[in-house]
């Protein structure tokens, strides 16, 4: 991991902290998906299946959990970044998780902001329309 991708996770996690929650469409075929919310619970990111969350966020099961290590941050310019996924997911779908968690998190985190800031002007269409 470069030094600049070392500023991206740290970013990221800095952003998490603001803005802990957010939905990811997770595809499955042509016009398919199900949903996860992650939530932020520094160094980890946690996504579980939005349904379960919605019952009982203590209980829900993760699906997918980023932790990142800032150990190396200062020293020498590293993140690093473990992933940990479930049955529920494969590893495609969790490195696509990973792809948009940064996407959204970093990149245009508008979306993640009206999310956790403003949730009555959140447009899941839009979301869908903005999912690379």
């Amino acid at each position: 991991m470069s030094p600049r991708e070392a500023r991206v996770w740290v970013g990221c996690s800095s952003a998490g902290r603001r803005s802990p929650f957010f939905i990811f469409p997770v595809r499955r075929g042509e016009g398919k998906f199900f949903n996860l919310i992650s939530q932020f619970q520094p160094p980890h990111c946690i996504f579980t299946f939005m349904e379960d969350f919605q019952r009982n966020p203590q209980l829900a099961e993760p699906y997918f959990a980023m932790t990142f290590f800032e150990d190396f941050k200062d020293s020498k310019g590293l993140v690093l970044v473990r992933g940990d996924f479930s049955g529920h997911i494969n590893k495609a779908d969790a490195t696509r998780l990973l792809q948009l968690t940064k996407h959204f998190y970093i990149d245009q985190p508008k979306l993640v902001e009206t999310f956790n800031q403003r949730p009555a002007e959140f447009d899941f269409t839009r979301l869908l329309a903005e999912c690379p």
